[in-house]
């Protein structure tokens, strides 16, 4: 019976958000985040697509903390943003209008 190539453990640079109960790495620019896949899919057609792919499990073959690893060509910040939005909406900056140029008409 062969015996199982041994687990390296790799240190990465971990960034926020990093979920310790995660079961899935992403990385762009050279920043590491750990999500769900859960969460991915519920909020992004694309993840949802790329997980439900038979063959997506064949690209997985980088592990972090024995999670599987998909790189993005994104750079970091804007990936921290979008993930940050997926688990808090609040933590989208939304505009704040003081322009009161717009008007209603009144009835007379």
């Amino acid at each position: 019976m062969p015996t199982p190539a041994p687990v390296t453990q790799v240190t990465v640079n971990r960034d926020d958000p990093w979920k310790d109960d995660g079961n899935i790495v992403l990385t762009a620019g050279g920043n590491y985040f750990r999500v769900h896949r859960s969460v991915l899919s519920a909020h992004s057609q694309v993840f949802k697509d790329m997980f439900d792919c038979p063959h997506s499990s064949d690209v997985e073959k980088e592990f972090v903390e024995l999670c599987p690893v998909i790189h993005l060509y994104d750079a970091a910040r804007d990936v921290q943003i979008m993930l940050k939005a997926m688990y808090d909406r609040r933590s989208v900056v939304r505009p704040y209008y003081t322009d009161t140029s717009l008007t209603v008409p009144c009835a007379s």
